[in-house]
C-alpha cells in the first residue's frame, strides 16, 4: 500500500479512490477531446479568427459560471452541482461532433464553458472529505493524478486517430468518457453538506455541519 498511499497523497477508503477516479475520468475526457477539438475545427473549416472567438467566449464562459456553481453548490451541495456540471459538458461535447459549421463549432465551445469550471468545486469536495492536517498531501495529489491521466488522454487521443476513426468519432469517445464521469460522481460521490453560512459570507461552520463533516 505504500505506492497507493504516496500516489494519493494518504491513507486511502472509498471516498477518496472514488473521488480520484472521478477527476480522472473528467480528466481523460477532456485531453481526448483537447488534442482534437482543433483539428476538427479546422476539418469543418473553421478558420483562426473562429477559433479564437470560440476560445474567447468559452473563457468568458467560465468567468461568469465559476462564482454561480460555486454559490449554487454552496446553497443546493457539492454533489447535485458537479453532477449537472459534468453532464451538461459530457452533452455539448457530444453534439459538437456533429457540427458543421463555424458558428455551431463556436457556440458549442460557449456553452461547454457554463459547466467547465468544476476544478474549485472538487476542490472543494476534497476539503470536505479530508482532515485539515491531510490537505497538503492529498491537494499535492488531486493535481498531480488527473495530470498523469491528462497526459495519457493525449496520447489516447491521438491513438484513436491512429486506428482509423474519424475525428468526430474519437470526440463521442471523449463525450462517453465524460458521461462516464458524471455517472460515477451521481452514484458514489456522498452528499455532501450544503453550507448557507458560506452564502451569508461566514467563514465557519455551524455545530450542525462540523458533526456532518465529522460523521463522514
Amino acid at each position: 500500500m505504500g505506492f497507493v498511499e504516496t500516489l494519493f497523497g494518504g491513507p486511502v477508503n472509498d471516498q477518496i479512490i472514488w473521488f480520484f477516479v472521478t477527476c480522472s475520468t473528467q480528466a481523460l475526457g477532456w485531453a481526448i477531446f483537447g488534442i482534437l477539438s482543433t483539428f476538427f475545427a479546422m476539418e469543418i473549416g473553421v478558420t483562426a479568427l473562429g477559433l479564437g472567438i470560440s476560445w474567447a467566449l468559452n473563457e468568458t464562459a467560465q468567468l461568469v459560471a465559476a462564482p454561480l456553481l460555486g454559490r449554487m453548490s454552496d446553497a443546493a451541495g457539492r454533489k447535485p452541482i458537479l453532477v449537472c456540471s459534468f453532464a451538461w459538458c459530457a452533452t455539448v461535447v457530444g453534439c459538437t461532433a456533429f457540427v458543421t459549421t463555424t458558428w455551431g463549432y463556436i457556440i458549442t465551445r460557449g456553452l461547454s464553458g457554463l459547466g467547465q469550471p468544476v476544478q474549485s468545486l472538487l476542490a472543494a469536495v476534497l476539503t470536505d472529505i479530508i482532515p485539515e492536517k491531510d490537505r497538503s498531501q492529498r491537494f499535492g495529489a488531486f493535481m498531480a493524478v488527473p495530470f498523469m491521466t491528462f497526459v495519457l488522454g493525449s496520447g489516447v487521443g491521438s491513438l484513436l486517430i491512429v486506428i482509423g476513426l474519424e475525428i468526430w468519432q474519437a470526440i463521442l469517445v471523449s463525450c462517453i468518457c465524460l458521461f462516464i464521469s458524471a455517472i460515477i460522481a451521481a452514484c458514489k460521490m456522498p452528499p455532501l453538506v450544503k453550507v448557507p453560512e458560506m452564502l451569508a459570507g461566514k467563514q465557519t461552520f455551524s455545530c450542525r455541519t462540523r458533526h456532518l463533516l465529522c460523521c463522514r
